[in-house]
C-alpha cells in the first residue's frame, strides 16, 4: 500500500512530475506530445494489465514515471516485496532531463533516455520479454514528424502502417514484440485510430492477432486539460482472438477518481 508521506503525498506518487509539466510551454508540450498522466488513470491501466506480484513492467515512453509509480503500488498490493516491486520495473524515455526526473522517482528502478522506436532497436536492449506494457505514447500527428524520421520509422517496423499515422500507433507493433504470450497492454491514446484511414491496419493487425480486452472512453471527463484530441484506453491481451471473448467498448458515466477513489487516498485496492 502506498502511505502519504508529512505532506500528504504517497511514495507512489509522481512528485517531480507536475513541475515537469511547468517547465514546458503549452506549445513545446503539443510540438513533442508531452501530455503526463494522471495517477487515477495510471491506476486503471495499471489494475487492468498487472495481474500477480511477480509481474515485468515496461512503459516504453515513461515520461518521469507516472504510470510505473503507480504499477509499483499495484505490485506491492499484489503481495510483491518492495524491493521486488521497484525491480520489476522498466522505461524508456527520449527526453533527458524528464528521463532524469523518472529515475529520481524509481531510483530502484531501470529507466533508460533513449528513443524506443530507434531503428537500431537500441532502446529496446532492456530484456524482455514483459508480462505488462503501460504506457501514454507522445501524442504527435504525423503532419509535425520530420519526412526523413517519418521514413525511417516505418521502414524499422514489421508491421506495415500508414505514414499518415500519427506517433502513438508506432508503438504498438514494437511495444507487441516485447510482451510475453498472455501478457497485456495498457495505452492511453487518443481516439482518432478507431475511425480514421489511417488507423485501419492497426485495427486489422490487433483485431486479427491479439484480443482486445477493453477499449475504453469517458463521457463525462477528459483525461488532459490541454491535449487537443479526445483520448482513450485500450487494453490488448496476447492471446489468439480466435479462443477469447469479444472486445468491450466501456464507456464511463463516472469520473475515473470515482471509480479507483479508494487507491487514491492511499488504500489500493483495485
Amino acid at each position: 500500500m502506498a502511505r502519504p508521506s508529512s505532506d500528504g503525498i504517497r511514495d507512489d506518487d509522481d512528485r517531480l512530475g507536475p513541475g515537469i509539466e511547468r517547465a514546458f510551454s503549452a506549445r513545446q508540450r503539443h510540438l513533442q506530445g508531452q501530455h503526463f498522466t494522471r495517477a487515477d488513470v495510471a491506476d486503471l491501466i495499471s489494475a487492468l494489465c498487472v495481474r500477480t506480484a511477480s509481474d515485468r513492467v515496461l512503459d516504453p515512453a515513461c515520461g518521469t514515471g507516472a504510470i510505473l509509480l503507480r504499477a509499483r503500488s499495484r505490485l506491492r498490493w499484489l503481495g510483491a516485496p518492495p524491493a521486488n516491486a521497484s525491480a520489476q520495473l522498466a522505461g524508456v524515455e527520449l527526453d533527458a532531463t524528464v528521463a532524469d526526473a523518472a529515475r529520481e522517482n524509481l531510483p530502484a528502478s531501470r529507466v533508460r533516455t533513449a528513443d524506443f522506436l530507434a531503428p537500431d532497436g537500441k532502446a529496446r536492449a532492456t530484456a524482455g520479454p514483459f508480462d505488462a506494457i503501460v504506457g501514454n505514447p507522445p501524442y504527435v500527428r504525423q503532419e509535425l514528424i520530420r519526412p526523413g524520421h517519418k521514413v525511417a520509422l516505418a521502414g524499422a517496423l514489421r508491421f506495415r502502417l500508414s505514414r499518415r499515422s500519427d506517433l502513438h500507433v508506432r508503438f504498438w507493433p514494437r511495444a507487441m514484440e516485447l510482451l510475453r504470450e498472455g501478457g497485456r497492454l495498457g495505452f492511453l491514446t487518443s481516439n482518432t485510430w478507431l475511425d480514421a484511414e489511417y488507423g485501419e491496419p492497426l485495427r486489422h493487425w490487433l483485431g486479427t492477432r491479439y484480443r482486445i480486452v477493453a477499449v475504453i472512453e469517458s463521457e463525462v471527463e477528459t483525461w488532459f486539460d490541454d491535449a487537443r484530441v479526445r483520448t482513450l484506453i485500450t487494453i490488448i491481451e496476447k492471446t489468439d482472438p480466435a479462443a477469447a471473448p469479444a472486445a468491450r467498448m466501456v464507456r464511463l458515466a463516472s469520473r475515473i477518481d470515482q471509480i479507483v477513489g479508494p487507491a487514491i487516498t492511499g488504500d489500493d485496492r483495485l
